[in-house]
Parts: C-alpha cells; sequence; structure tokens
C-alpha cells in the first residue's frame, strides 16, 4: 500500500476490502473534491467550451 492510499485510508476517504484486494472511494471524499474544484479557476473556461461543443454537435455523443 502507498503512503497516498494508506493516507487516505486513514482519513477516511477510502476504503479498503481484503476479500477482493479493491479499494472503494467513501461518500467523504466528495468534500475534499467539491473543495479542489470550488478553487478551481480553469472550470468556467472549461464550461464554456463544453457548452460550445455540446451546441454544434446538437448535444449528440458517440460511443465508442
Amino acid at each position: 500500500m502507498s503512503r497516498l492510499t494508506r493516507a487516505l485510508v486513514d482519513a477516511s476517504y477510502l476504503d479498503y476490502e481484503p476479500v477482493s484486494g479493491k479499494y472503494q472511494l467513501r461518500p467523504r471524499i466528495l468534500t475534499l473534491v467539491f473543495s479542489l474544484l470550488s478553487n478551481m479557476k480553469v472550470l468556467p473556461v472549461a464550461h464554456e467550451q463544453l457548452q460550445r461543443l455540446a451546441t454544434r454537435s446538437h448535444g449528440r455523443t458517440r460511443r465508442r
């Protein structure tokens, strides 16, 4: 387990399932994510660009 993974588990942002050997995000991670996103200045610019793309493509997306 990496130091980052251990820190996230210790802070209750991540759960470890020993039977499967997998990690799962906990709902608490959303507080960290929302805090990070609210401080990012790039979001309004990215939103504007994505809106233009959606308008040009008439909201359609293609699945691969």
